[in-house]
């Protein structure tokens, strides 16, 4: 049904993304980039679970989030406060 069709055509990239990130963080043990990966498959999960159209909004709030988040932490290890994440 186009329905399914929409809510796996938005889902299918998040997801490839999201392996992408995590096999990044496993090749060089980048604790961080894994997480990120991680948490993008867990939210588009949850978006697909909620359905077409508002995955959208859940993606572009919780995905986005954690991208912020992300980069908060990596800029924070490359201060070198002493607060490693590795």
């Amino acid at each position: 049904s186009p329905a399914v069709l929409a809510v796996v055509g938005a889902a299918v990239p998040p997801l490839i993304v999201g392996v992408l990130y995590m096999a990044g963080g496993a090749i060089w043990s980048d604790r961080t980039q894994f997480t990120l990966g991680g948490w993008i498959c867990a939210v588009t999960v949850v978006a697909a679970a909620v359905g077409w159209p508002h995955m959208l909004a859940v993606m572009a709030l919780a995905g986005g989030g954690g991208m912020i988040a992300a980069a908060l932490v990596a800029q924070r290890d490359r201060r070198g406060d002493g607060r490693s994440v590795r």
